[in-house]
Parts: C-alpha cells; sequence; structure tokens
C-alpha cells in the first residue's frame, strides 16, 4: 500500500512522535509497504493530498496531532487514517472531560476538580477535602509534561503556575499510592486487551524523564498480578475504550491500590518508541513491532473501505 506517516508537529512531545514516526516508518517499509513521511510542523495539506496515500498512519502525539484538530482536517480530506476519530481524540485528551465520563460510566477514577485561570479558592478548598499530597495535570496535554506532585501549599502553588502557562484548564486529582499498570486495547469484533505491563520508575514517579530516558524505569510485561485482577483491569481497559469511542489501539493507565482499580486516563495515540509501552504488551503477546503496525494499517483501512 501507498502509506503516509505524519509526526512531529508543533506540540511539546514534537521530539518523542518524530522518534516514534521515524520507527513506525522503518516497521513500515520492512512489511513491503511505499512510505512516505511527513513532518507536521512544516506540512501543507496540499502536499499530504498530493502523495494521494491509502492511509496516513498517525504519529503524532499531543496538541493539534491528537486533539481532533489533524483527525478532523484528514477527514475533511477524505483520506483514512489511524487512531481514534474527531471526538474521541477530543475527549481523550482533554482530562476534564474523560474524567466526567468515566465517572458517568462507573468507572473507578480518583477524585478530582477542574480549574480555570484564577480559581485558586477552589484548589486550597480541594486539598483540604482530599489532604496532601494531591496532582496537579494541565487538561489538554500528553506525556506527563506539566505535571506535579504537590505535598503543601507552597508546593501547590508554583505547581498550578506551571499547569496554567500550558494550558487554560488544569486538573487536581486525589494523588493514590499504588502500582502504577497500563493495559493497551487492539481494536477488533471485540476489542482485545494486550498483556499488563507494570511500569516501576527507579525514583520519582513515572514523569516525562522516566518515560524516555532508558533505564529510568523498570516494566514488567506481563504484570505480577492475580488472574482475577487481571481480569478486572482488561474488562475495565476496553469499556474505557468502547465508551470514549477509540479506535485502532489506545492504552489505559491505572493505579491499584488494595481492591482498587483507580482508572487515571486514556491514550488514543500511544508511542511506538523503544522504550514505549503498547510494543512491550505486543511483544509479551506474540505480536512483533511490524505485526502491531500491520494489525492497525489492517484496521484502519477496513474502516476506510466500509
Amino acid at each position: 500500500m501507498r502509506l503516509a506517516v505524519i509526526r512531529g508537529g508543533d506540540s511539546p512531545e514534537r521530539e518523542v512522535s518524530l522518534r516514534t514516526g521515524a520507527a513506525v516508518a522503518e516497521g513500515l517499509r520492512e512489511l513491503g509497504h511505499e512510505v512516505t513521511e511527513f513532518d507536521i510542523d512544516v506540512l501543507t495539506t496540499g502536499a499530504l493530498q498530493q502523495a494521494l496515500p491509502d492511509t496516513v498512519f498517525n504519529a503524532l502525539h499531543g496538541g493539534k496531532g491528537e486533539n481532533g484538530a489533524v483527525q478532523g482536517a484528514l477527514e475533511i480530506m477524505g483520506i483514512p487514517y489511524t487512531g481514534s476519530g474527531v471526538t474521541a481524540s477530543a475527549l481523550a485528551m482533554d482530562k476534564i472531560a474523560s474524567k466526567r465520563i468515566f465517572e458517568s460510566a462507573g468507572l473507578e477514577t480518583p477524585d478530582w476538580c477542574a480549574l480555570r485561570k484564577g480559581e485558586r479558592v477552589a484548589a486550597a478548598d480541594f486539598c483540604r477535602r482530599c489532604g496532601w499530597p494531591v496532582v496537579v495535570k494541565p487538561s489538554g496535554l500528553g506525556s506527563t509534561i506539566g505535571i506535579s506532585i504537590a505535598k503543601d501549599t507552597a508546593s501547590l502553588e508554583a505547581a498550578l503556575d506551571q499547569a496554567f502557562d500550558l494550558d487554560e484548564a488544569v486538573l487536581l486529582e486525589q494523588f493514590v499510592e499504588g502500582r502504577e499498570v497500563t493495559v493497551a486495547v487492539l481494536d477488533g469484533d471485540p476489542p482485545r486487551a494486550l498483556p499488563v505491563v507494570e511500569v516501576v520508575p527507579r525514583e520519582g514517579f513515572y514523569d516525562y524523564q522516566a518515560k524516555y530516558t532508558k533505564g529510568a524505569t523498570e516494566y514488567i510485561v506481563p504484570a505480577e498480578l492475580p488472574e482475577e485482577t487481571v481480569a478486572a483491569l482488561e474488562f475495565a481497559a476496553i469499556k474505557t475504550f468502547d465508551i470514549i469511542g477509540c479506535r485502532d489501539i489506545a492504552r489505559a493507565d491505572f493505579i491499584i491500590s488494595g481492591n482498587h482499580l483507580w482508572l487515571l486516563e486514556i491514550n488514543t495515540l500511544p508511542g511506538m518508541t523503544e522504550t514505549s509501552l503498547v510494543p512491550k504488551a505486543a511483544a509479551a503477546a506474540g505480536i512483533t513491532f511490524n505485526g502491531l503496525l500491520e494489525e492497525i494499517i489492517n484496521s484502519a483501512m477496513r474502516r476506510g473501505k466500509g
């Protein structure tokens, strides 16, 4: 097939996207496809249209590449693409909107509070109610960019300043101590969960540096968990995939604390770098990296033809 890989972009996750895109393009070429790479940061829509790809493999992360904007442009151009559509992308990228959906679906998620600039009183009220520490997250960014754990009033103010510098909306979230795991879901009829991956940072929490620095995090796959816990995680991940309306591939993140499986978020464009979680989970299921790419492309092509 004639494929286009779009990568780069202008979000804070540009460098990770470039790495994902390079790995994806190499794998697709090894599968025998004709691949053209486009850096969205300098791309004109005319250049992509002139390439006449059968499908676009979306290797962008964050920003317009993940929040539905690029998906909308591809819809207008009539070009099939991998990953979730406009609505699901926008909902998953907006941490506040997705929290509301999780709760309405009965999924267990840590207590939270939505803030706009200037709403510091609401932040103080939330901290009094939930206690310290609290997690501060820009609502519309990925890859843990701008996320802080505030342990007191002074660190909360600094964390809010940082988060509001990056986004107009901020999510305050109850801090939950526990084991951090992630569950990738591959689309299908029905969708299926890949083996659970546990992430264990060498120090601190699973932030941007821990995610993308070799050796900074230990990955246990499949996670060493009771069968009933694995089944419950798979059920929750697939349910999240369905209620958000995800397509092709997505990854749901959880904290296991006691008997609770706390859903944090779902990522509609998970990374495909050498340290990324989805390829590790696929390998544990006996799916090679190139085999994973082929499944994603085939899923998108079936949808495009339909």
